[in-house]
């Protein structure tokens, strides 16, 4: 079985290129990993022990197709991320080298954007042999944002299948003992707010106070939104005289702390708010009754293994920015668009002995597997003899 070289920088798609690899690695292929920003530290600390090499995100060309004829991989894969080089870039060397390429989908959104970059002051775009995608329904709007048929291939969703599992295997005992190593109280409401980094020019905002609250065109960030999770909680709390606790789990390309926001606001002594960075989304969503984001696929993972979940989007300007995340279309995710919708959410949750259940019919269990052999049908179906490797 040939090498297979996994690449991604995107903390996101890397959740889905990990169970992946560790499954062709299980099978019996070789597997080497480059990944540059957040991705690489994924990889890490996974348990699949990979052969890894932390790259700078703008690798040159030259660079990687020496590393390609120094390694000759039967398939490059790589993530769909819209905003880095290092995945695009690989794309496009791997095609010039006719080498098998393959990409996983993670997200219902933004199809064109991920295969193409603006490289000097002109937009390139690089599709690979063949592309992963969730379900019929991204398959369908893929096709209808100019993408070939036959170059998607329904798989699943490998991050999805994997988060539910982690996340039902957690029994009461193990929530309980996980709560106790991360300072939570195993006694009162757990509420958790998964942070989304907003693709808008508060991007580049500075480092400071009074930045914090500034609204881009879209009409809310993922700091005024856990402003308002902050002062409705706070309120019901106060109002029902019931402790709460909320997890706060950060993005890792946060651009502002968000413990800003935390010390900012002014809660009720019912309330405590716990920033937590070193567990997995998984594992928090498990300690959770209540899971809210933005539009994050923490709200379909949550969702998915029957938790309840709120995708706050308070502000938004729907006119211009119509809401087209997949959990609130498919009824996986409530839509909050109100401040007291929000209250009164919060006051359902906190005031029931067991916290509201959403069940889902929808099921990505086989995704890892499917998406393993489809990437290996693709490294078989090309030629990868000396004279690809030659200069």
């Amino acid at each position: 079985m040939g090498l297979i070289i996994f690449i991604s920088s995107d903390p996101g798609v890397t959740n889905a290129l990990i169970p992946v690899a560790r499954h062709l690695k299980a099978q019996g292929a070789r597997v080497k990993v480059i990944a540059s920003g957040p991705a690489a530290m994924l990889w890490e600390k996974d348990e699949g022990g990979f052969d890894l090499d932390n790259a700078d995100d703008l690798m040159g060309r030259v660079e990687i197709v020496g590393l390609l004829r120094e390694f000759r991989p039967s398939v490059v894969v790589t993530g769909a991320g819209a905003y880095n080089m290092i995945e695009h870039n690989f794309r496009a060397c791997a095609r010039d080298l006719c080498l098998p390429s393959f990409a996983i989908m993670d997200y219902w959104a933004h199809y064109p954007e991920r295969f193409r970059r603006k490289i000097d002051g002109v937009f390139e775009q690089v599709i690979p042999d063949q592309i992963g995608v969730m379900d019929e329904l991204c398959r369908t709007e893929m096709i209808a944002a100019g993408f070939a048929p036959e170059k998607l291939v329904i798989v699943g969703a490998p991050h999805l299948e994997e988060a539910v599992d982690t996340i039902r295997a957690m029994d009461k005992e193990t929530v309980n003992v996980l709560k106790g190593t991360m300072g939570l109280d195993k006694d009162i409401r757990t509420v958790a707010f998964f942070s989304q980094t907003v693709n808008a020019p508060e991007n580049d905002i500075k480092e400071d106070r009074f930045s914090l609250y500034e609204r881009p065109p879209l009409g809310f960030t993922q700091r005024t939104t856990l402003k308002e999770i902050l002062l409705a909680l706070s309120d019901v709390s106060e109002q029902l005289k019931v402790r709460t606790q909320l997890i706060v789990k950060s993005h890792p390309r946060e651009p502002i702390p968000l413990k800003y926001v935390v010390e900012d606001v002014k809660v009720s002594a019912f309330v405590t708010c716990h920033m937590i960075e070193d567990l997995g989304v998984a594992k928090l969503i498990g300690l959770a009754d209540v899971v809210l984001s933005l539009t994050s696929t923490a709200l379909l993972e949550a969702s998915l293994a029957g938790k309840l979940s709120l995708s706050v989007q308070i502000e938004r300007d729907f006119k211009s920015f119509p809401d087209m995340f997949y959990g609130n279309r498919m009824g996986l995710s409530i839509s909050v668009t109100q401040r007291q919708e929000l209250r009164e959410w919060f006051k359902k949750v906190i005031g029931l002995q067991e916290a509201a259940r959403i069940p889902s019919g929808i099921d990505f269990s086989g995704s890892i597997r499917k998406t393993g052999m489809a990437i290996m049908e693709l490294a078989n179906t090309r030629n990868t003899g000396d004279v690809l490797w030659q200069s």
